[in-house]
């Protein structure tokens, strides 16, 4: 019975060890502070390679989370909006619905970007943006809300299905 325990608990560690080894050497390298430079990060942000956008995005993401306040390169991800890369996409819209209510006037012209991706060809980057755009706590933005989900009303499945959210409303 200890053998078996033993034994149980060798592949439990294991099984930890190699978590942690992944977590070493994927996501955790976004959290590193000294890497949090606003100027590395711009320039990250108009680099012309997608890769190094998303790392910016992550790193941004990643300082936001630890209480890092990056409202600061607000007007760098905004320029960044109607880059094609769905990923980037995504990671720029949760950092616009955070800190769209402390920029009206840019997160207002980034609207635009949203309003193209409502009509964009795929399901994912329609529903991403219309469940972005409902999560944006801008009066102007409520009346386009409104318009968007009529339109998706009629849409296909993902658009419908993020119709159900409650942010809609609020």
């Amino acid at each position: 019975m200890a053998a078996q325990g033993g034994q149980i608990m060798e592949k439990a560690s294991a099984g930890v060890r190699e978590i942690f080894s992944a977590l070493s050497t994927s996501e955790v390298r976004y959290f590193d502070q000294e890497r949090y430079s606003e100027s590395e990060l711009r320039k990250g942000l108009s680099d012309s390679i997608t890769e190094r956008k998303i790392d910016a995005m992550k790193r941004i993401l990643a300082a936001v989370s630890v209480g890092r306040d990056a409202s600061a390169l607000f007007p760098d991800v905004v320029k960044n909006v109607s880059f094609s890369s769905i990923e980037l996409k995504k990671l720029i819209y949760i950092y616009l619905v955070q800190y769209a209510e402390n920029n009206r006037e840019l997160a207002l012209l980034s609207i635009n970007s949203f309003q193209k991706d409502l009509s964009n060809q795929s399901q994912q980057i329609r529903a991403s943006a219309l469940r972005a755009m409902a999560s944006i706590k801008v009066l102007e933005v409520i009346q386009l809300v409104m318009v968007a989900v009529r339109t998706a009303a009629g849409d296909s499945f993902r658009p419908r299905k993020c119709l159900g959210s409650p942010r809609v409303m609020q």
